[in-house]
């Protein structure tokens, strides 16, 4: 994979890293056909149409996990988020969130107006997202680690520095912490772990 692209993953394991493996293999071949990065936008409609594929035939299983790819790309000078379905749909976003929680993830996103912000700006509110969403009552203990691609990375994708992502966490768990206590009586859980509000 290319250090202008990131991906993320949710959903099973063993068909997150089918698509990773399968994103990798686009790019090498993307970069030997045309000697140039793939723009993020053609290997979000590749791994599209790869996931599309498995919904098509009766012998095939369809994948049970999404992917987000974000990248530079170099002809339009900007930076791109693309979410790939397991349907095979295709989208471009400027926030996005897949798996458990995602509604009220999507939720706080629109209210965090992250278009706004840096990297470094945002980095704080998207702990807090993520620690809101988590539920320590029922979810397992979560690990965060961040990766961002922006103009202090050198449009290069790269692990946000430690301190930055302990500050950041340590903002975040605080915000969440301090969330009024009728908030959390508002979220349901649906039968596949979904969270409704």
């Amino acid at each position: 994979m290319f250090l202008s692209f990131t991906q993320a993953v949710s959903g099973i394991a063993a068909d997150a890293r089918q698509l990773v493996k399968r994103a990798a293999e686009e790019c090498s071949g993307y970069k030997q056909n045309f000697s140039e990065a793939i723009p993020p936008k053609a290997l979000a409609e590749r791994l599209a149409g790869y996931l599309h594929a498995y919904t098509c035939y009766w012998y095939l299983r369809p994948f049970g996990a999404s992917i987000l790819v974000a990248g530079y790309n170099v002809e339009t000078n900007q930076h791109e988020l693309w979410m790939a379905e397991p349907s095979g749909d295709v989208a471009q976003y400027r926030g996005a969130a897949a798996g458990k929680g995602t509604r009220s993830a999507k939720t706080e996103i629109e209210k965090g107006r992250f278009m706004d912000k840096t990297c470094r700006e945002a980095l704080p509110e998207i702990a807090r997202v993520l620690h809101t969403v988590h539920d320590t009552s029922r979810d397992k203990p979560f690990a965060l680690e961040m990766y961002w691609l922006c103009k202090e990375s050198s449009w290069l994708a790269a692990a946000v520095p430690g301190e930055l992502l302990s500050e950041a966490e340590e903002a975040g768990g605080a915000a969440a912490a301090s969330k009024p206590a009728g908030a959390a009586s508002a979220v349901e859980q649906d039968e596949d772990g979904d969270i409704a509000i």
